[in-house]
């Protein structure tokens, strides 16, 4: 649902776009509290995550974004992959070659998700971390989000450099998006493949810091 464009001034808005239709059908980023599964019906005195705070406030700030498909991770001594239903759904690159941030335990790998993100208010910054409900063994970092420039929706993975073999499933939650801000949070989705295309140009470039300032590159 889109807020009246009267509104919109009064929240942070962030909308995704995503280039493949069923996608968007039934695995929407969206705000925690539409996201959220059925729990057991409890007793009025029983306690459990249904009733925590800090779980019930989440719901309210945060986007989650949902596996897009059931998808397998494998890793061995030797190296690490994944096994996915198809091509579109999501992307996968390795970081073990980054000369600046090297594992002994861990393989770093990065999935980027069929989705371009913007925000209504593009200064806003926003906080990425593995979701409550992500039991699975993905070992996701958290990281501060900026969706002024680069819009692409990546999520680290790391990977134990054992042999492993674990299974996400699909619509799964994986990562939660916390907006920086003491406004009202509104997430929109879309299945717009143009839109998507045009995102992902404008978001074409390398990323370097130099001091406390990041500075974008034509690639």
């Amino acid at each position: 649902m889109k807020l009246p464009f009267f509104n919109r001034q009064r929240y942070i808005v962030l909308q995704a776009t995503t280039p493949i239709e069923y996608v968007n059908t039934y695995t929407p980023i969206a705000l925690g509290k539409h996201s959220n599964p059925s729990f057991p019906k409890i007793g009025k005195t029983t306690r459990g995550l249904k009733t925590c705070y800090g779980h019930v406030a989440s719901l309210k700030r945060s986007a989650t974004v949902l596996s897009p498909c059931d998808f397998e991770v494998k890793a061995d001594a030797n190296g690490w992959w994944y096994d996915w239903p198809g091509s579109d759904e999501i992307k996968v690159a390795s970081h073990d070659e980054d000369p600046q941030f090297s594992s002994k335990h861990m393989y770093i790998t990065k999935l980027t998700l069929p989705w371009a993100l913007t925000c209504n208010k593009p200064d806003t910054m926003f906080v990425g971390c593995s979701h409550i409900l992500n039991d699975t063994e993905m070992r996701i970092p958290s990281g501060v989000l900026s969706y002024k420039r680069i819009r692409v929706c990546n999520i680290f993975n790391y990977i134990t450099k054992r042999e492993t073999t674990y299974s996400i499933p699909f619509k799964k939650p994986l990562w939660s998006i916390y907006p920086l801000t003491d406004l009202p949070f509104h997430v929109e989705s879309e299945y717009n493949p143009s839109r998507y295309r045009d995102l992902m140009d404008s978001s074409k470039t390398l990323p370097t810091f130099k001091n406390s300032e990041i500075h974008l590159n034509k690639s």
